[in-house]
């Protein structure tokens, strides 16, 4: 493939459709990639405000080796639920191919459970890997745009992966990454409530 775009049609176009269907491209969310620290997890809220489709999520992660990432997703606020795992629903669960520092690790649309969210919903969102190395930083920031709010400034660490009782949760730290998604108007979310 060419590095510039050609302005004329192919000489010798496909005659076969893709593999791959073609994506639209999605809205995003993003917060800084600062990174000053890694931990097994993160737990914020997001605030929705105009309804939306989850996609997928892009992640700083400080590897650039395969690791098994899982992604869980509450109604409601994450906070009395640290150490419940009943009260979530798993999104996604798998190796991902990740990029290293000040890059983002996107994980593939197709194994992320697709999730409907409507105008005035809270969510509690839980991201957790099998090794301290999701970056995070101290500075607690909110970050929001027409459709979302990410209440990163009531966010926490985990200090081991999944729902163990004895992982300790910090407070007031703040995700790194990115939120994909698609704008809907219609709504009647796809996560019941706990």
């Amino acid at each position: 493939p060419s590095e510039i775009p050609s302005f004329y049609p192919s000489l010798e176009p496909t005659t076969s459709p893709s593999g791959t269907p073609s994506q639209l491209p999605l809205d995003e969310l993003s917060t800084d990639f600062r990174g000053d620290m890694v931990s097994y997890g993160v737990m914020f809220n997001m605030n929705v405000i105009n309804g939306i489709t989850l996609r997928t999520l892009g992640l700083h992660i400080a590897s650039t080796h395969n690791e098994y990432v899982e992604i869980y997703m509450k109604s409601g606020r994450y906070q009395g639920y640290e150490h419940n795992p009943e009260a979530w629903e798993l999104l996604f669960a798998s190796s991902v191919k990740a990029m290293g520092y000040m890059k983002k690790t996107n994980l593939p649309r197709e194994s992320f459970k697709q999730t409907k969210m409507c105008p005035g919903e809270a969510i509690g969102i839980y991201i957790t890997l099998k090794e301290s190395i999701l970056w995070h930083s101290n500075i607690p920031v909110d970050v929001s745009n027409q459709d979302i709010i990410l209440d990163l400034s009531r966010g926490a660490i985990i200090s081991g992966y999944g729902f163990d009782e004895g992982n300790t949760v910090f407070k007031r730290r703040t995700w790194n990454g990115i939120m994909y998604y698609d704008k809907h108007a219609s709504c009647s979310p796809t996560i019941s409530p706990s």
